[in-house]
Formats: structure tokens, sequence, C-alpha cells
């Protein structure tokens, strides 16, 4: 029986359709932090002006907090926050958990650099070991 690849979606797995999950996870995480709604309003401003994006669409020059409230509503699935305000908002939260809401029915999953590092030890070790059956291979050969 052959592997499923990792990024072949499975009938178990979470739909596509992420949004009230990401919109969930995205209100626990506001629930999370330690800023209230229109301190995080304002938060999440501040970091996309910084940044030259915009986090609405239409004329809205800024996030409001009628928006975000929406934003934060899994129920309401008109008012769906784009990938940059995801993004923006994690970083205002200070928490990756609606990205990895976002990217978890494709099979992946959200690390930090001290997991990079660790799995890259992981895959050197691997290396060494796999070059030192073949050293060994070679020796009896000889």
């Amino acid at each position: 029986m052959s592997k499923r690849p990792i990024n072949q979606l499975s009938l178990f797995t979470p739909g596509l359709d992420t949004d009230p999950a990401v919109k969930a996870t995205m209100r626990e995480a506001a629930r999370s932090c330690a800023l209230s709604r229109e301190q995080l309003c304002d938060r999440m401003n501040e970091l996309a002006g910084q940044a030259g994006i915009r986090l609405n669409g239409g004329n809205a020059k800024q996030l409001t907090l009628a928006t975000l409230e929406k934003w934060l509503n899994p129920l309401d699935r008109e008012h769906i926050p784009s990938a940059r305000a995801i993004g923006v908002f994690c970083r205002a939260v200070g928490s990756v958990e609606p990205l990895q809401t976002l990217v978890a029915p494709h099979g992946l999953y959200l690390i930090d650099e001290q997991q990079v590092r660790k799995l890259r030890m992981a895959e050197i070790e691997e290396e060494m070991e796999a070059l030192k059956r073949e050293k060994q291979r070679l020796k009896a050969g000889s």
C-alpha cells in the first residue's frame, strides 16, 4: 500500500473552508492577549501603517473596531480578513495560531526558528549515519 503524499488532502482532515475556524482562533487569541479590542485595533493599524499595507478593501484607510469585531465572529460569513490582515493580527496578539489554523488542512505545520534548527540537526544526523553505513560497506568490500 503506498503512502499518501504529505500535501494530499484526506477525507478526514478539516475542509478547505477554514474561515469560521480561523475567525474562532482569532477570537481566542484576542481574548488571550493583554490588549483590549480597541488597543488591538490600534496596534493592528500601527503595524499595518509601518509595513505600508492596507488591512481593508474599499475606501477605508484604517481598520475600524466594528470590522475587527466582525472578523472575530465565526458566524459572520461576509466579513473575512485577508491573509495580510491575519498576519498583522498574529503579530499584534503574539500568536501564530490563526495562521496554523489556516494551513492545517493542507497538512502543514508552522514552526519557529528553534524548531527549524532542531529539524536540520536531525537531518544532518541522519545524513551522517547514512555516510557511516556507506563507509562501512566500502571498507567491507575492500
